[in-house]
């Protein structure tokens, strides 16, 4: 699961910040667990489902209804008529980006698979 936020922290307004909630463990910073609720946050999720909140919610407690302000791209794109496009379709249909892992990261994601 990863998050990624954008918004007005500290006086900044061009900030964006990832968090893979797979690498905390079993254990969310103080900081970040108030940063998900701080309304002047806006959070972007792709494809946030049931089991992502469960997930959440059994591992540190928290879900969806922390969050002031989540957008999930995935919905998005279904509501503007993109179907079940994945992000690197999405990317290249909407920002003209060619999106492609390089092949350390297909190696090191496969690796890490049960």
């Amino acid at each position: 699961m990863q998050l990624a936020g954008l918004g007005g922290l500290n006086g900044l307004t061009d900030l964006a910040v990832l968090v893979r909630f797979s690498c905390l463990g079993f254990w969310m910073p103080p900081e970040l667990r108030s940063s998900l609720s701080d309304p002047r946050l806006e959070f972007t999720t792709f494809g946030w489902g049931p089991s992502d909140e469960d997930k959440m919610q059994l591992t540190f407690g928290v879900g969806r209804d922390l969050l002031h302000s989540m957008t999930d791209v995935r919905q998005v794109a279904k509501r503007l008529g993109y179907g079940d496009a994945g992000l690197p379709q999405l990317a290249q249909h909407v920002l003209g980006y060619e999106f492609a892992k390089p092949r350390k990261v297909r190696i090191c994601m496969s690796a890490s698979l049960p």
